[in-house]
């Protein structure tokens, strides 16, 4: 992983980015999918936690 990409994403760049809405992703922190980290007054997802998650629901579809 190249040090300019990203590693977070704030939860008020979820819906633009991948098109998931905050409660969305606030249900999915209550049921341990993701883990909210803090910094300064920012709510922030992990990218590869969030792509794990998409991942294995998508996967878990097609079964």
């Amino acid at each position: 992983m190249s040090k300019t990409q990203r590693r977070y994403i704030r939860m008020s760049d979820l819906q633009e980015v991948y098109g998931i809405s905050r409660s969305t992703a606030y249900r999915a922190v209550q049921a341990g999918k993701l883990k909210i980290r803090k910094f300064g007054g920012s709510s922030l997802l992990k990218i590869e936690e969030l792509d794990a998650m998409i991942e294995g629901e998508a996967e878990a579809a097609e079964v």
